[in-house]
């Protein structure tokens, strides 16, 4: 250090001071350089080690491997929001495959070399994302090539329906929300979609004096199959019908619902639910639905009035609520009758049965009025006691050579909505019984009740029921009985087998 460039220094501090700092800091740079040293020589077999360590190169997976995995991963893409700055990133889009083309060089090469995972897009875009969702969908629809495309527009702005122009001969299946007060635009759509073949529209709208504006945007679909119509006033609409196979409807008006089925020649497949109905109804000709095999009734407010005109003489599917009668729930009541009423006047030969909620008294009744075709059985949102599950089990016991369900080979109660004590012994007797034909069971219960009427069975009635179960599982029966376990750190269930049991 020169004095000279320093001159208050030289003058008020002597030279031994000067040396004493220098010797300082030559000293602390000593120890710093032998710190430094000691860390060099830890860290040199730390980053050996780290090298060696293999990570599971997700990127260098195979691209046909890659591929896979993002068919599997993409369900479909989301372009939603108001906000043009996240357009296309909803929290709806974790699954769109813009994430995949997003992440890294690979992975978009791959995920723009994928047609069908561009090929199912929801749009939902309003106010000021308008432009951006616009631009966006120029770019999205060609990455999906020629593979046929499915498209939700749910409560967009309708000039987003313009985008669609180019790709409506490629449209297979289009879900939209239509507005009975706002017009849709025909002229887009009438005519352009020779492979639309599942439409789904909802509205706004219990009213059919709501509508103000008839759609009759897809009116000329050659291709369509497959309907679906939520809260949209069924006068409304122009649809082939004669060409429909599958139709689902809800919260719409029966005698609307009635016009239309007329129409529907070639229905295979009917879904119902929040049919609209008065308490009185005039007496109208039945309907005869001459290829109609699945029936679908959603509905808590039964309709009865529905279900009283319709003929189904090749159904073989049917899914039902079959509620026990309550003060408060009047329709419950007329279940049982409107089942049985429909079975008969249908002389159908029914093969697979789903009731809701059913009282184990109609149950047991509808399946003696089903016939012995029946083959597959499933209860679902079961609650019965103890006894409940027992009438059951000995109808199936001892009138299996009488006639009830004697072709049985499938029974599922899934799931009972609370614990119940199981019979175990006269499950296994009863399943040993009906070993012949059946060959899968399932039972799942759901969580403890606070109390049970019935003590549960002894240990001795256990062991036996499960060494029973054992061999019937030996002899090839699926059998599948368990608990919904650990609903939440105070909520847990009894356990529905022996431990022993798997």
């Amino acid at each position: 250090m020169s004095t000279r460039t320093l001159p208050g220094l030289a003058s008020a501090c002597s030279s031994n001071i000067v040396r004493a700092r220098l010797a300082e800091i030559d000293s602390e740079t000593k120890a710093l350089q032998a710190r430094l040293a000691v860390l060099a020589r830890e860290r040199r077999p730390i980053a050996d080690a780290l090298r060696g360590i293999v990570y599971p190169g997700v990127v260098d997976l195979p691209p046909e491997i890659t591929a896979e995995i993002f068919l599997h991963y993409v369900v479909y893409g989301e372009i939603g929001g108001t906000d043009p700055k996240t357009i296309g990133w909803t929290p709806l889009s974790s699954c769109s495959p813009l994430v995949l083309a997003s992440t890294c060089r690979t992975w978009r090469e791959i995920a723009l070399s994928l047609p069908s995972i561009w090929s199912n897009v929801n749009i939902v875009a309003q106010g000021n994302a308008v432009g951006s969702a616009e631009k966006l969908l120029e770019r999205w629809f060609p990455r999906a090539s020629s593979h046929p495309l499915t498209v939700s527009f749910h409560r967009g702005d309708n000039s987003l329906l313009k985008s669609l122009i180019p790709v409506l001969p490629r449209l297979q299946s289009f879900m939209c929300w239509v507005p009975v007060q706002t017009p849709f635009p025909d002229d887009l759509f009438r005519g352009c979609l020779p492979s639309l073949r599942s439409l789904s529209i909802s509205s706004d709208s219990q009213d059919g004096a709501d509508a103000t504006n008839a759609l009759v945007a897809f009116a000329d679909a050659p291709q369509l199959r497959e309907v679906c119509l939520s809260q949209f006033p069924l006068l409304s609409i122009q649809l082939p019908w004669e060409q429909l196979t599958q139709l689902a409807l809800d919260t719409v008006y029966i005698d609307e619902c009635l016009v239309v089925l007329r129409q529907t020649i070639a229905l295979e497949t009917l879904s119902v639910a929040q049919i609209s109905e008065p308490d009185e109804f005039p007496v109208m000709a039945d309907i005869r639905l001459a290829y109609l095999h699945t029936l679908t009734v959603f509905s808590p407010q039964y309709p009865r009035h529905l279900l009283s005109h319709l003929i189904l003489p090749v159904l073989t599917h049917i899914e039902f609520p079959l509620p026990a009668p309550d003060i408060f729930a009047p329709e419950a009541r007329s279940a049982r009758t409107c089942f049985t009423s429909l079975v008969e006047r249908s002389a159908c030969a029914l093969r697979s049965i789903k009731f809701v909620e059913p009282s184990v008294t109609a149950t047991i009744a509808c399946l003696r009025t089903a016939g012995p075709t029946v083959s597959t059985i499933h209860l679902e949102d079961v609650d019965w006691t103890v006894h409940g599950l027992t009438d059951l089990l000995h109808a199936l016991r001892d009138d299996s050579e009488s006639g009830f369900v004697p072709q049985l080979t499938s029974l599922s109660l899934t799931p009972f909505r609370s614990a119940v004590e199981v019979p175990y012994a006269e499950l296994a007797e009863v399943l040993a019984l009906r070993a012949g034909k059946l060959d899968t069971f399932e039972l799942v219960l759901g969580p403890t009740r606070f109390s049970f009427e019935d003590p549960p069975p002894s240990v001795n009635d256990l062991d036996d029921a499960l060494y029973r179960l054992r061999e019937l599982e030996a002899r090839g029966m699926k059998l599948n009985i368990r608990s919904v376990q650990k609903l939440s750190e105070k909520v847990d269930c009894i356990a529905v087998a022996h431990p022993r049991w798997k």
